[in-house]
């Protein structure tokens, strides 16, 4: 999420998808990674190319990992 903030342009977007939570600042977001990172919180990611976003799903629906598939252009 850092990185993904850091590379958007002004006016742009992050979109993350099955993140509850709505209404939160570019700073909430920095608060929050750096208290999830103190208490040891770690994220796992499967990185895909945007083309396969299908196969991500199906990962996803299937069970094959434990964690957020991220596309990437």
């Amino acid at each position: 999420m850092p990185a993904a903030l850091a590379a958007v342009r002004k006016g742009g977007c992050v979109v993350c998808g099955g993140i509850h939570i709505a209404n939160l600042t570019r700073q909430d977001a920095v608060e929050f990674l750096a208290a999830a990172a103190q208490a040891g919180i770690v994220a796992t990611t499967k990185v895909y190319p945007l083309a396969n976003a299908n196969e991500a799903l199906a990962d996803l629906r299937a069970g094959r990992f434990q964690g957020a598939a991220v596309l990437v252009p």
